[in-house]
């Protein structure tokens, strides 16, 4: 809360306990399990839903109505436990409508007091006084007004009425506004109704409009009138002390009108409420002061709370003070429902404000009122009730802070219908505000709580952690949030469990904490407790482990809020992982901690519980969150599967067990779920989790449920996942499957059965099946063909049922799961047994030519790769059989979208893929080079000519896509130098060309090349070579655009910085500015090519290269690399760049004139004479200056500074 001060604190009171008090209360209240009387009541049925729904904002608040008994007057309550006399053979039946005489006295002279009738004008004989046994907000339906309305004359008023001190608004109305409607009463002659409820209901600093005194003033001032007669005053006591459970109410008239009304109103009446007056005026008659002072005091404490209610909600809810409505006289607050809710006007503002009322209700669990309203008002409105302990309040403002209330709020409203049952929020915007501000709580009472564990206060510990574990209770935060926070609150939870352990230890433990903390009052801190101190008991064997264990997680059914639920189980899970008993049962008599089968009952229900509240979960709302909602569900998965790790962590669980209690238990929840989700992720957990011999020992079980999973399951990847998990550990090691199980076989007939049963499977799903058992039989049964044959038999055998076409269309997922099941074999087998394999060419005619041909010269290749010898003639037949598609013309081979992909080129390649090595390896350093060369200037002709050939790019593609192939080979005869030049040739030539994807041609082999630089790691004169060949090569290149450019450039400047030497690095970062000036890239708007011009990046290379030349040692060596560094500053000054002027080249030339002279000095110093490389050096700085004295004539050269 912003406000400096809070509500408790004004008060000096702690909140904690108290609105713990006033959760229970309200449950009491509003708890009704008879569903038939529940529905009579909307509050019962809104709390209810609430429950049903898991109390997402926490526990109800209930602030709709103000009678809240913990608040009642002090005097009153003392009174009636010490010094009430009630005799009950005195009350039974009455004949006077309005009360006993007693009573009547008792309450004529509190009224004369408290309306100060006490006026020489006023006489006590004027009026008549009658004690009401019901409140007077029934007074008008049980007098029957209707008897006294003069009905023949309709334009005559016939009743006026007054509530001066008005409710709900408690706006008081002014004297000017209550004199005109006595004159109009008087006027008309009029019965007047003085309604005085709220009364003495008001803040003491107010002034307070007397309507009675004045109505009797006016009386008496005319004796002799008609109206005399003709008023009613009703007042209630009871409301005042916060009391109405002892109200009565008082009526007030003359003695004439008094007579009249008890001649209709009802006789013999058994005095029920009798007794609450008898109560409330013996109060009244002995502590009137008491009672009095009271009023004052209360008056003045709502006026408090009225202040600092309407402060937070205008600064922190924006609620402007227009929309608040307050007065002296009432304890409630009225405010407006944000503007969103107002503009639906197809409602009325009833129901408006119901509506708002509701959501509110299911968003912060406050209960307010939102059914108090006529439909003539201007605006809906609510009420939230301020008589309540000032920590309720304090509560209800958090609460409404944190849900995101504002009166400017933008949202989507949700009704209470769609939002019953889940978590509706008004917002959810403020999740790491709401996060933190948890956390912060969380630290504060976890300090509280280490402080007096430190004191050997263990109760008050205990209270302190209850207050942190509360934090655990809120529904706002997202599980993302709500895991952090629950990590931290679990790792605060760790002190106390330590602090309990120690205790025990040292023989100071408490044996009732696990009794005491079952008083907690709420469910969620309770819960977390009693599994903390419970694993403190078992340890220290202060309570058996069995009843312990199955109490706790039969306890955990009270919490049923999904997220809530999932994570506190799962803290049960994290603490019993090492009390589960482990021992066979055979022990069971003598063993009082459990067994086994205790351990899989404890873990099998807590699975069972946990996942059906990850079920619950599922989002039912707009499909604008379903991606979201959903992934934040999937995220809470290995909650769940936790349980599945627990069990296979259990040394007595062997496959027995397994197969007969664990697996159809898992089986049956997983099943019964009938959630995709949950469904696809328990079957991977527990083929993950379990050991393979478990899934050998239980196949059929398990792929029998696979047929009763949701047909919206992902069948495929769950038996895939199977397959391959048992195919390699069949191949590991080298296990061999049992003779007694017929894996093959089982797969084989499961899968068939489970894709007869799921008629909508798609084909490519049934292909991918059908690949992991052929990859499965070709693993596990490497010797029996007959295996792998079944399985090309029986997809053969399934598309003939199901397809449409001969052929399955090329491009589709179907076609590529194919290619990818007949690369199985080749990647087994060499080709002789793939040749054993009957069925195999059958499947192959199902693709068309496209993937036929990828397949076929898939098996070339690996012939190739493999230098499998074929050895004899009729192998020889059924290999060109098998690859007829490369060898003869195809029927499909000339169609339109077959020509798009396999050109001329193509079939070149293919032929003579047989002959291609044949030359040997000594060989190719020689003749590839040129080929490479001619095929690059091929290129150039086909460009040439691509006016009259529409497929000249196609075909530059595959020179290149040659190209790429032959220098690839060359690089494995260690000529990297030759290959690293070839790359960067064809990067050049694909630039020139500028076909339509020059630049990914281009990029391939730029990056081909920058790798052949990176592994020259141990010759650094080649490697300062090679970098220099790809600067220059990418400061030419022109087709990339700025992703690729800008990926290139950097990685050359930083390679440059990581070479050995100190001039290498200044020498290729001087180059590597050019890279950010005058190199070019493809503008994505214009497609067009143009320099970078990076100034900025241009000036950091230079100022990089001016840093290593002053790390350089050698002298010489460092003045001509400062001449080199001038002369890139030169160049780009008469490049115009913005950041190099002339002054910067004046401070360069001073720098490198002052370091000739030391050089100069230095060596007259060590009369060593000038070898040629220093002459060198000399002459070239000499250029240099010479070539700024010839410059310095010019314009742009004025203010040069240099020495003749």
């Amino acid at each position: 809360m912003s406000s400096k001060s809070t509500l408790c604190s004004i008060f000096g009171i702690e909140s904690s306990s108290r609105v713990d008090a006033h959760y229970e209360g309200a449950r009491t209240h509003l708890l009704n399990s008879n569903e038939i009387l529940r529905r009579t009541s909307h509050e019962q049925e809104l709390y209810a839903n609430y429950i049903a729904a898991g109390e997402p904002a926490g526990p109800t608040i209930y602030s709709s109505k103000g009678e809240h008994f913990t608040e009642v007057c002090p005097s009153l309550k003392h009174f009636i436990d010490h010094e009430l006399k009630l005799d009950l053979k005195y009350f039974g039946y009455m004949e006077y409508s309005f009360g006993l005489e007693e009573h009547r006295q008792i309450l004529k002279k509190l009224m004369i007091r408290h309306h100060e009738l006490d006026d020489e004008l006023v006489k006590p004989e004027d009026f008549e006084v009658g004690c009401l046994m019901n409140s007077t907000r029934l007074i008008m339906f049980d007098l029957e007004w209707s008897k006294y309305l003069d009905e023949q004359k309709p334009e005559k008023i016939d009743l006026v009425i007054i509530n001066t001190q008005h409710n709900p608004t408690g706006k008081q109305w002014s004297l000017d506004v209550v004199n005109f409607l006595m004159d109009l009463a008087w006027k008309h002659e009029s019965y007047l109704l003085i309604d005085d409820a709220y009364y003495c209901v008001h803040d003491p600093r107010v002034e307070i409009v007397n309507t009675l005194k004045i109505w009797l003033k006016r009386l008496a001032q005319h004796k002799n009138s008609a109206m005399a007669t003709r008023w009613l005053h009703t007042h209630p006591f009871g409301k005042q002390f916060n009391c109405n459970a002892l109200g009565m109410a008082m009526i007030s008239s003359s003695p004439q009108l008094m007579a009249q009304l008890n001649t209709f109103y009802w006789h013999h009446s058994y005095l029920n409420g009798c007794v609450n007056a008898e109560i409330l005026c013996q109060w009244l008659s002995k502590h009137q002061h008491d009672a009095e002072q009271f009023i004052v005091d209360n008056g003045m404490e709502i006026a408090r709370k009225k202040n600092f209610v309407c402060q937070f909600m205008e600064q922190e809810l924006s609620y402007p003070s227009t929309s608040l409505c307050t007065g002296p006289s009432t304890s409630y607050l009225i405010f407006e429902v944000p503007l969103i809710y107002s503009q639906d006007s197809t409602k009325k503002k009833s129901e408006i404000a119901e509506q708002f009322s509701d959501d509110l209700y299911y968003a912060t669990g406050v209960m307010l009122s939102g059914d108090m309203f006529t439909h003539a008002e201007v605006a809906a409105y609510v009420r939230l009730h301020l008589g309540s302990d000032p920590a309720n309040i304090e509560e209800i403002l958090r609460r409404f802070k944190a849900a995101g209330l504002n009166y400017h709020m933008k949202h989507n409203k949700k009704t209470a219908d769609t939002s019953r049952g889940s978590i509706a929020g008004i917002s959810m915007d403020n999740q790491e505000k709401l996060l933190a501000e948890s956390l912060q709580n969380v630290r504060q009472h976890a300090f509280a709580m280490k402080r007096v564990l430190d004191q050997q206060s263990v109760m008050e510990g205990l209270k302190h952690a209850a207050n942190m574990l509360g934090e655990l209770r809120t529904s706002l935060l997202s599980p993302k949030n709500y895991y952090e926070l629950h990590v931290v609150v679990v790792e605060e939870l760790h002190h106390l469990e330590l602090y309990l352990t120690d205790e025990f230890e040292h023989g100071r433990g408490s044996h009732d904490l696990y009794e005491v903390v079952q008083y907690a009052g709420n469910i969620v801190p309770r819960l977390y407790l009693l599994i903390t101190i419970g694993h403190v008991y078992i340890r220290a064997n202060e309570l058996p482990r069995r009843e312990v264990l199955r109490d706790l997680v039969e306890m955990c059914r009270g919490v049923q809020h999904p997220l809530r639920g999932l994570f506190l189980r799962n803290y049960l899970l994290q603490c019993a992982k090492s009390l589960l008993p482990d021992t066979e049962e055979e022990n069971q008599e003598e063993n009082k901690t459990g067994t086994i089968l205790d351990s899989l009952d404890f873990i099998l229900l807590n699975f069972s519980e946990m996942n059906k509240l990850w079920v619950r979960m599922q989002y039912q709302g707009h499909t604008r969150d379903l991606n979201r909602r959903e992934q934040e569900r999937r995220e809470l998965r290995i909650l769940v599967g936790t349980n599945l790790v627990r069990l296979s962590e259990l040394e007595c669980v062997n496959v027995e067990r397994y197969k007969t209690i664990v697996l159809p238990k898992i089986m049956e929840q997983v099943v019964s779920c009938r959630d995709a989700i949950a469904q696809e992720y328990l079957m991977e957990c527990i083929i993950q989790v379990f050991p393979d011999e478990y899934h050998l020992n239980t196949l059929n079980e398990f792929l029998k449920g696979c047929r009763e999973l949701s047909p919206t399951v992902n069948i495929r990847n769950i038996l895939i996942s199977l397959i391959d998990r048992l195919t390699s550990y069949s191949t590991r090691d080298q296990q061999n499957i049992p003779e007694n199980i017929q894996l093959f076989d089982i797969f084989s007939e499961q899968i068939t059965e489970v894709i007869k049963s799921r008629s909508t499977m798609p084909s490519e799903d049934i292909v991918a099946l059908q690949s992991a058992l052929l990859s499965l039989s070709l693993k596990c049964y490497r010797d029996q063909f007959e295996y792998g044959n079944k399985v090309l038999e029986n997809t053969r055998q399934i598309f003939d049922n199901i397809a449409l076409d001969t052929q399955v269309t090329t491009g589709t997922q179907a076609a590529k799961e194919l290619v990818k099941m007949l690369k199985i074999p080749i990647d087994c087998y060499d080709i002789l047994d793939v040749l054993k394999l009957n069925h195999y060419k059958l499947v192959l005619q199902l693709l068309s030519y496209r993937e036929r041909h990828t397949v076929c010269m898939y098996i070339i290749n690996s012939i190739l790769d493999k230098e499998t010898i074929i050895p004899t003639a009729e192998q020889v037949t059924q290999l060109f059989d098998l690859v007829s598609t490369l060898i003869i013309d195809q029927p499909d081979g000339s169609l339109e979208h077959s020509r798009q992909t396999i050109t001329n080129e193509d079939f070149v390649e293919e032929q003579n893929l047989i002959h291609l090595k044949n030359g040997g390896l000594e060989r190719m350093r020689f003749t590839y080079p040129p080929m490479i060369m001619q095929a690059y200037a091929l290129t150039f002709r086909y460009k040439d000519i691509r006016e009259q050939d529409e497929k000249w790019e196609k075909k530059c593609q595959k020179l290149f896509q040659l190209s790429n192939q032959l220098i690839n080979t060359l690089t494995k005869l260690e000529t990297n130098d030759l290959s690293l030049r070839l790359y960067l040739q064809g990067a050049l030539t694909a630039s020139e060309i500028r076909s339509e994807n020059a630049e990914t041609i281009a990029y391939e082999f730029f990056s081909q090349a920058y790798t052949l630089y990176e592994e020259q790691a141990g010759d650094t004169r080649a490697q300062c070579a090679s970098l220099t060949l790809l600067i220059g090569t990418l400061e030419k290149v022109s087709c990339f655009g700025e992703e690729n450019h800008s990926t290139l450039r950097q990685s050359l400047t930083q390679a440059a910085t990581r070479l050995v030497k100190r001039p290498d690095q200044v020498r290729t970062l001087l180059l590597c500015t050019h890279l950010f000036w005058s190199a070019q890239r493809v503008d994505e708007s214009t497609q067009k090519s143009e320099q970078i011009r990076d100034s900025e990046k241009v000036i950091a290379c230079l100022k990089k290269a001016a840093k290593l030349i002053a790390q350089v040692m050698d002298q010489t060596a460092q003045v001509q690399l400062y001449n080199e560094l001038l002369n890139s500053y030169i160049y780009f000054f008469n490049q115009n760049h913005p950041d190099i002027d002339i002054n910067v080249l004046n401070t360069l030339i001073e720098k490198l004139q002052s370091d000739i002279s030391k050089l100069d000095s230095t060596s007259s110093t060590t009369h060593t004479s000038s070898n040629d490389g220093d002459e060198f050096i000399r002459s070239q700085i000499q250029k240099t200056f010479d070539y700024l004295r010839q410059q310095s004539q010019l314009e742009k050269f004025q203010g040069l500074q240099i020495n003749n």
